[in-house]
């Protein structure tokens, strides 16, 4: 944005270590071991996503009222749907973007995350930095995003909602 006057980084000071998963810098915060890959809630259950570390695939939720749960989403999330009254959900935990980022599609999109809060770390997949597994922009700026996402308040990661691999070069753009 324009005319905005940049602040000091709250965390610069702090220790907060990006979380572990296989292939994660070291070191790292030790987390419940996250799903392999997380999964949407379609309303007939949860549907894997299906983007895996050897083959990254963007998962995109698509429907109003998709449920995605914690896990490592290899090759992103893409949010592409969601109204005021049935909005696109994350539920409470960690998410690992391992290539892909997270943003949204243009047109009306809504996000939102469940009370105990969610945790976003964007970097590469570690076994397949390129192509899909690149890391991508933290992006929910295209079309008339509406987000409501907030952090967990207890835990490693708390007061934290999104947190970008500081390895990464160049670093992913973030636009909210």
């Amino acid at each position: 944005n324009t005319g905005v006057l940049p602040t000091a980084d709250p965390y610069a000071g702090a220790n907060l270590l990006p979380p572990c998963f296989t292939g994660a810098p070291s070191p790292c915060q030790t987390i419940p071991t996250p799903a392999p890959q997380g999964a949407k809630n379609t309303g007939a259950g949860f549907v894997a996503c299906g983007g895996t570390a050897a083959s990254p695939a963007v998962c995109t939720a698509s429907s109003n009222g998709d449920v995605l749960s914690p896990g490592i989403y290899y090759g992103g999330i893409r949010i592409s749907a969601g109204t005021a009254g049935n909005p696109i959900r994350l539920q409470s935990g960690i998410y690992i973007m391992a290539g892909g980022g997270f943003s949204s599609t243009s047109g009306n999109n809504y996000v939102v995350s469940n009370s105990g809060g969610v945790f976003i770390y964007n970097t590469s997949d570690p076994s397949q930095p390129t192509g899909a597994g690149a890391a991508g922009q933290f992006n929910l700026a295209n079309g008339n995003t509406l987000a409501n996402l907030v952090s967990p308040t207890s835990g490693a990661f708390a007061g934290v909602v999104l947190y970008q691999d500081r390895a990464l070069s160049p670093q992913p753009d973030i636009s909210i």
